[in-house]
């Protein structure tokens, strides 16, 4: 049976991104769509997505890229080339281009 163990979905589109990261029996996928991009059905239309399952060991050198990554954000706190947004629930939103 699937488990999700992770979701995240932006709240600024009608079909806004999204990142997911599900489980079944041992293994592991991550999904990930972008908003719909503008144009006559940008608001009926969703955006380009993508379904990767990974192997336990890249499973794993995500993580501790993650971990890194999340670590040097708390460490050097924002940075200038990105904006500093949270989301809802108030997690920082570390999705945003440089602007």
């Amino acid at each position: 049976m699937q488990k999700n163990l992770y979701a995240y979905t932006a709240t600024s589109h009608p079909y806004p991104e999204f990142v997911s990261i599900n489980e079944d029996g041992g293994n592991v996928t991550i999904t990930v769509r972008g908003a719909a991009q503008p144009g006559p059905h940008s608001g009926n239309d969703c955006g380009p997505y993508a379904s990767v399952a990974l192997p336990a060991d890249q499973l794993d050198a995500m993580a501790t890229a993650l971990r890194i990554a999340a670590n040097n954000i708390k460490i050097m706190g924002p940075q200038p080339h990105r904006r500093d947004i949270t989301d809802g629930a108030g997690r920082r939103d570390i999705t945003q281009k440089p602007v």
